[in-house]
């Protein structure tokens, strides 16, 4: 497998990192000049969720454990190497159906939400997700729908609430009437 070159300077120091992609876990290699005009060369690799940089010339100095915390992102949530995403819709939307534009970590994927379309339902968007560390594989976004309730209805939205509600009658989705039969069962 063949390396990926990066030059970068930090703190004036001329840098050259080496990135194997591959087979569990992907390895590192940073070569620059250290203290007093010395060459050093770090191999770094994951290791118990940890990054693990190994100078091979230490001569018995050790090896660094460097502990990263990854910042929450203010959109997705991550489970592994998939993505989770909180997506509010209407609830004509949720009734009707629709396509929506939902955001990525690359910009935006349209996404179908069939008719019928109940809160909480969760949408899979394959290979949306981030590369898992062990194998390279990139996972998914999952999608977790949520219908919002309107709460200021003008006068003319309460109306045509009121004649849905009279329009759909008693009639109640199957998973509330099978939460209605388990009350009714413990009322007994």
């Amino acid at each position: 497998m063949v390396p990926v070159e990066r030059r970068i300077e930090r703190d004036g120091v001329p840098l050259v990192l080496w990135e194997w992609p591959g087979d569990p876990p992907p390895t590192l290699l940073l070569h620059g000049i250290g203290n007093y005009g010395r060459y050093w060369d770090l191999f770094a690799r994951a290791v118990d969720g940890r990054l693990r940089l190994v100078a091979p010339d230490a001569r018995g100095h050790g090896d660094l454990y460097v502990l990263l915390r990854v910042q929450p992102h203010p959109v997705f949530q991550r489970d592994g190497a998939n993505l989770l995403l909180e997506y509010p819709i209407h609830i004509s939307q949720a009734a009707l159906g629709t396509d929506v534009d939902v955001p990525t970590l690359n910009g935006h994927v349209s996404m179908k939400i069939p008719p019928g379309t109940q809160s909480g339902t969760v949408f899979r968007v394959r290979q949306k997700g981030l590369p898992d560390v062990h194998d390279g594989r990139t996972g998914d976004l999952l999608v977790r729908v949520t219908v919002e309730t309107p709460t200021n209805l003008n006068s003319a939205q309460r109306r045509w609430m009121e004649e849905l509600g009279t329009t759909l009658g008693t009639e109640v989705h199957p998973s509330q009437r099978s939460f209605l039969e388990k009350i009714k069962r413990l009322l007994r």
